[in-house]
């Protein structure tokens, strides 16, 4: 049988990213005597006969595009440093057209949705050349407001999500699209409910989830928009167990674009600053995206994610083993527990000249844990060469 998960909690365990494969009687009998008591397997990718015929009959038959659990996004084609002024100019470009288009959805008026297209090339472009750097700051900076950044971030990791799936450019295109419209329903919603600094009354909560549907109704005028716009704009609250809104869809009736919305949804939420919270660390936002898993969000989504931004994402504040300090400046979806990390302070507490230490060459030491600013001592954007 082919497993794909061994079930053991990444908080706890690295196996996360332990390699998946064909379990062999031998692997078998070592596992057991580990203690393990079941693992995960793809029903799709079993050898033939492995499997009884209960398991047999609920193998799925693939049909259209699906996402690929194994297919890694190509290499970053330059340097952070070199990206950086590049994917500033995307970001502040794509955040003017979603202010733009707030203000105009707020005033009653029609909006260019296809003018949203050549951004959507844009960021994707930049992801392209390297990903960690538009990434880096939008988690990073938490200067502009959330109604507006929320937008272009879920853009940018749905892009960064869907790119680590494999998926086609027509398709990253589309899901770019929707995740930058998806809460423009959120803009007919009254300020003093989507301002509240406290956690919204039944009766605001309805009104609040009503932006899902009203976003899709706004949008229907946007002539060839790609279907993910729309699967998107509408989906993105929906959950793998049925309790989600508008609708309360079933699992089988969301849409891969829906899922991976989802996802990145929570996290840009819980990560982001707002006005009744501070940003959650990120590798705590992982971590509570990890619990949600089979329930709120599809089997192997939220795992999926996790590899592609690695449990240590970039601008994380970390110690190794050695007691050396520093910033993750680039993950390794091959590898995502040895990213490469830029040094500044010895285990002395010694500060050191900015070195670059790829953990996943032979002899690096390991990621002990993640720190605070305040334990690193420097805010971990200026060591990454961010604007404040």
């Amino acid at each position: 049988m082919y497993v794909v998960d061994t079930g053991v909690s990444w908080l706890q365990h690295p196996y996360l990213y332990s390699s998946n494969g064909e379990l062999t009687a031998q692997e078998l009998a070592s596992l057991l005597e580990e203690g393990y008591t079941e693992a995960y397997i793809d029903l799709s990718r079993c050898r033939p006969g492995t499997l009884p015929p209960e398991l047999e009959a609920l193998i799925p038959s693939v049909s259209g595009e699906e996402a690929s659990s194994t297919f890694l996004p190509p290499p970053p084609q330059v340097s952070l440093e070199e990206e950086l002024p590049m994917a500033r100019m995307v970001l502040q470009s794509s955040l003017d057209m979603v202010k733009n288009l707030m203000d105009t959805v707020r005033k009653g008026q029609a909006f260019d949705a296809p003018s949203a297209e050549p951004l959507v090339e844009n960021i994707l472009d930049s992801l392209d050349r390297n990903a960690d750097a538009l990434f880096s700051l939008c988690k990073l900076r938490q200067k502009d407001d959330y109604t507006y950044t929320h937008c272009v971030n879920v853009s940018v990791m749905s892009g960064i999500f869907a790119r680590g799936l494999g998926l086609s450019y027509d398709t990253l295109q589309g899901i770019g699209l929707g995740a930058l419209f998806h809460d423009v329903g959120k803009a007919m919603i009254p300020q003093r409910i989507l301002q509240a600094p406290r956690r919204l009354n039944d009766d605001e909560m309805a009104v609040m989830r009503r932006h899902p549907q009203l976003g899709v109704d706004y949008l229907k005028d946007y002539k060839g928009a790609p279907k993910e716009v729309f699967q998107i704009t509408l989906e993105h609250h929906e959950q793998y167990c049925g309790k989600g809104y508008p609708k309360s869809l079933d699992s089988n009736e969301i849409s891969l674009p829906g899922r991976i919305a989802a996802v990145v949804d929570v996290f840009d939420a819980l990560s982001s600053k707002r006005v009744y919270k501070d940003p959650m660390p990120l590798s705590k936002a992982l971590s509570i995206l990890y619990s949600m898993r089979e329930k709120e969000f599809f089997p192997g989504m939220a795992e999926r994610f996790i590899r592609l931004l690695g449990v240590y994402p970039v601008g994380s504040a970390v110690e190794l083993e050695d007691g050396t300090l520093g910033v993750i400046s680039q993950s390794n979806p091959a590898n995502p527990m040895k990213p490469t990390v830029i040094l500044i302070h010895d285990k002395e507490g010694k500060k050191l000249r900015k070195m670059s230490l790829d953990l996943s060459k032979d002899g690096s030491p390991s990621i002990r844990r993640t720190i605070t600013a305040v334990e690193l001592g420097v805010a971990p954007a200026s060591v990454l060469g961010l604007p404040a």
